[in-house]
């Protein structure tokens, strides 16, 4: 796979990758994050303890995440949300495209794979860990699973596709 070959091969894996995204968290796996039962208590509990978001923990065995975004109170996902899920999400496939160019394989099958393992291993690295020292829940942590392993084998596939299909024009 040659450059020229990435940049197009790239785009069409993070389109690929945002729609498998969405997918996951809005209609396969939805509701991972849970709403507080009371959240005026909550927000007067994170006014007084947490000024910035960040990691928070307590001697106790408590840990906490705090990510405020004001004006989105539905958690609904806004347009610059989406915007940089987009551009992220291309990058991740400008990666993945940039490792699969230094591989030959036979099929796009074995590109698909390749890929997939490596959205496992970043999983195991990143969320596995998170689950392990941090307590993430376990619905979260196989979502994020499905979204990143999911996310890179069909991005795989599509890279691998377009390389198989662009060599084949050549």
């Amino acid at each position: 796979m040659s450059i020229k070959t990435l940049a197009p091969a790239a785009l069409l894996g993070g389109i690929t990758i945002f729609v498998w995204g969405l997918l996951v968290h809005m209609v396969l796996i939805p509701d991972t994050i849970r709403s507080f039962k009371d959240s005026r208590a909550v927000m007067s509990f994170v006014d007084a303890q947490a000024h910035d978001n960040g990691a928070y923990s307590d001697p106790q065995g408590a840990f906490m995440t705090v990510a405020r975004t004001p004006g989105n109170s539905e958690r609904v996902p806004t347009s610059q949300t989406l915007s940089y899920e987009l551009l992220t999400n291309i990058l991740q496939a400008i990666i993945l495209g940039w490792i699969l160019m230094r591989v030959s394989s036979p099929s796009i099958r074995g590109y698909a794979r390749l890929a997939a393992m490596i959205g496992m291993t970043a999983f195991v690295a990143i969320d596995l860990s998170n689950w392990n020292w941090y307590g993430f829940p376990p619905s979260m942590t196989m979502q994020s699973m499905v979204d990143g392993v999911g996310g890179s084998f069909l991005a795989g596939a599509v890279i691998g596709w377009y390389q198989k299909e662009w060599a084949a024009k050549r």
